[in-house]
């Protein structure tokens, strides 16, 4: 095999390892903390609608941009210990996350749309936008509780969600339809991003000390880019650990009018987000919040439930068990 059809394997190889890399177990719950007006707006009678914002919208201004910095600190202590040269080190170092991605199309939905469509159009890189919901792991987390407190009170919500249960129905089914859907483990440990990023540098300084030349520096400089572009959102930073955070993260093409791109307004800033329907069966409970839990405010939420037509029963309706008084 040549050094060429080598990196075609490796590029075929971080395709799949990105991909696949901090992937979350569906058959594992997820928790959205929310307001109770939050909820109300969730949990529609046809179904919960979940709002995916636009990445580079969210709270925390490194979203997508961390991975660089952790990147370039890699790259720089690499060469430090001597385990790449200075070539090497200087043709990789300023490398950013691919624009692009690669989308599926369905072959035969193309050629209806267009006649004249080649076989190889339906696999197309195209510039694309990324928009994130967020859950947690952790269904009774005193910290997330905190981003719900007013006045003296806590007065937060959490949904349970099992994607599981309807994976193969909805904006799930993604398969050849131009656009991908998943849901990731946030990675947040230092250590382990560094080691995810160091152990592809090195497999790929080991093709270029093969067969050192231009071309196969701009080869591995694509498979960094697209290994970039794979973790950009994957990776926080440690100060946000307390989240357990999974994230669903649907990528579509820029150029796609799949989905309606719709605007809200949040602390002066204007959010572009897309609203994303769900059948009922994902929803596996509800976690009434620490100081909100009073009879009351149970016997209420299962009454919203039984209205509007959600199949779980009274016990998978939780309170906090956080043992807080103010």
């Amino acid at each position: 095999m040549t050094d060429n059809e080598n990196l075609e394997v490796c590029l075929g190889r971080t395709v799949m390892d990105a991909d696949l890399l901090a992937h979350y177990d569906k058959s594992n719950p997820v928790y959205h903390y929310t307001s109770p007006d939050g909820l109300l707006g969730i949990l529609q009678e046809d179904g919960p609608v979940l709002w995916f914002s636009q990445y580079d919208s969210m709270n925390d201004t490194t979203e997508g941009v961390h991975v660089i910095a952790v990147y370039q600190s890699v790259c720089s202590e690499l060469l430090a210990r001597e385990e790449i040269d200075a070539t090497f080190y200087h043709a990789i170092y300023d490398v950013e996350p691919m624009a692009k991605r690669m989308f599926l199309y369905n072959l035969k939905q193309l050629k209806e749309d267009n006649p004249s469509a080649n076989p190889t159009d339906y696999c197309r890189f195209e510039d694309n936008q990324k928009y994130i919901c967020c859950f947690s792991k952790n269904r009774d987390s005193l910290p997330m509780w905190n981003y719900y407190t007013k006045g003296d009170k806590y007065e937060g919500y959490n949904i349970g969600f099992c994607f599981w249960r309807t994976r193969q129905w909805d904006v799930q089914d993604c398969y050849g339809k131009g656009y991908d859907f998943d849901l990731f483990t946030v990675i947040y440990d230092d250590k382990e991003k560094k080691e995810i990023i160091q152990t592809k540098i090195k497999e790929l300084y080991s093709f270029y000390k093969k067969s050192p030349n231009e071309g196969v520096l701009t080869r591995i400089q694509n498979i960094l880019s697209y290994f970039l572009e794979a973790l950009g959102l994957k990776f926080k930073q440690d100060c946000f650990q307390h989240e357990q955070e999974v994230r669903a993260i649907l990528t579509v093409p820029k150029n796609s009018n799949k989905f309606k791109v719709e605007y809200r307004s949040k602390a002066g800033y204007i959010i572009p987000y897309i609203k994303i329907p769900f059948p009922a069966e994902i929803v596996s409970g509800i976690t009434v919040g620490p100081l909100l839990n009073d009879q009351g405010a149970v016997r209420n939420i299962k009454q919203f439930v039984r209205g509007r037509h959600y199949i779980f029963g009274d016990a998978d309706i939780h309170t906090s068990k956080i043992p807080i008084r103010y």
